[in-house]
């Protein structure tokens, strides 16, 4: 056993070990506790960043969603915008899962909330796949007569896209398909997100974010010039 500095009461026992001399504290323990003390950092930096295990798109409705169709438009806007992430990121998933739920804070409305776990043959990034599967797991739990205060999309299992394994019937994400979601990846990076949809999410208000408190926008919106 390694012997132990004397106690002193009343003493804060982390700042006497910052008092020991270098050589005291190598005597008694092992590895980087020296630096450590003094403060020097003994990690390496990550030079690169370790890949994501899975990734979530949701939002809180700015008002509550009571309409199917609304709902429907929410959902595939939030599984465009995941799979746009993954893409990015040289990813792809093996399964998503959809969930809705209504306003806890509110009991004097119908309290309802839901999930499914939709398990995808193949792992894919294509947009439309995801929105296919998606609409399947909405179809899963969605009741009618509530009123809908949030509802998102998982991609829970991530793999790297290059190491898909095909089944039988399907096949990866073949070029075609890559070259599309590529091509619509930059038109809605130069011309603003959304700019190129599915047509489920083409509509898609009723996940507006609330937005009652914003900042002056001076410099961007003629509009936000202070009036003299």
């Amino acid at each position: 056993m390694m012997p132990r500095w004397p106690a002193v009461p009343g003493e804060n026992p982390q700042r006497r070990q910052t008092a020991i001399s270098p050589a005291g504290v190598r005597s008694r323990h092992a590895g980087p506790l020296g630096s450590l003390l003094r403060g020097m950092p003994c990690l390496d930096l990550e030079r690169h960043s370790p890949d994501r295990k899975s990734i979530m798109a949701t939002r809180s409705f700015g008002r509550p969603v009571g309409l199917r169709r609304e709902m429907e438009e929410v959902v595939a806007s939030h599984t465009a915008r995941a799979a746009e992430k993954i893409r990015r990121q040289g990813l792809a998933t093996a399964s998503l899962i959809v969930f809705a739920h209504t306003n806890r804070h509110r009991p004097d409305q119908a309290q309802y909330g839901a999930k499914r776990l939709v398990q995808l043959t193949v792992a894919t990034a294509d947009t439309g796949r995801l929105t296919k599967a998606a609409m399947f797991g909405l179809d899963c739990i969605w009741r009618d007569g509530f009123l809908y205060k949030k509802a998102g999309v998982i991609f829970p299992t991530l793999i790297k896209a290059g190491a898909v394994q095909g089944s039988l019937f399907l096949h990866p994400d073949d070029p075609r398909s890559k070259s599309l979601m590529a091509s619509i990846d930059v038109l809605n990076r130069c011309y603003g997100r959304g700019t190129v949809a599915c047509g489920t999410a083409t509509g898609a208000k009723g996940g507006t974010l609330r937005a009652e408190h914003l900042s002056a926008r001076y410099t961007t919106r003629w509009g936000g010039l202070l009036a003299v």
